[in-house]
């Protein structure tokens, strides 16, 4: 704490996940097959905040960066060029994110209070991952290419959010 209004906070994680159990094998329902050389994915993450609090306000300013690595998914697809049904084994996934965010309540009155939000970041794949096929009947190699996504923009994570609430307390 800089002071009792004045507070900063930094955070920093790592961790190691283990692949969920439908990303080890190639298809479980009727193959023991792993995948080859299954490890962990790495994630690291920090953050660092600013949190200035008043009577009736309370800001707060956070910068954020996480960055994952080593990571795999399996799909399951009817390959069109091969003509066969094949499983998909991706691995090498690597993602960074990084952003700030904004937050505000303010105590409209003694019953009123208001909430405000604002994220904005960036979501991008970091590296080119290994994208192989595999034969579903016999497991062997179809193909095996890199995927060109190194700074392309991870789908369905959002660039820029923000929301806003009102609330009535009624404590009585």
């Amino acid at each position: 704490a800089l002071s009792a209004k004045h507070h900063l906070s930094a955070a920093v994680m790592y961790a190691q996940e283990s692949p969920y159990m439908g990303s080890l094998f190639h298809n479980p329902q009727y193959n023991n097959r792993t995948i080859d050389n299954p490890t962990t994915q790495k994630v690291f993450a920090i953050d660092a905040s600013y949190n200035l609090r008043m009577a009736d306000v309370d800001l707060s300013v956070t910068a954020f960066l996480h960055s994952r690595r080593d990571g795999v998914d399996v799909q399951r697809s009817y390959d069109d060029l091969a003509t066969i049904f094949s499983d998909v084994v991706t691995t090498d996934i690597s993602t960074l994110g990084y952003g700030v965010e904004l937050a505000s309540e303010v105590r409209l009155a003694r019953k009123w209070r208001m909430a405000l939000a604002l994220g904005a970041g960036r979501y991008l794949y970091s590296d080119n991952p290994l994208v192989s096929h595999y034969s579903d009947t016999d497991n062997s190699l179809v193909a095996r290419s890199e995927s060109l996504m190194d700074g392309r923009y991870v789908g369905g994570a959002p660039q820029l959010n923000g929301s806003a609430t009102i609330t009535y307390l009624d404590y009585s």
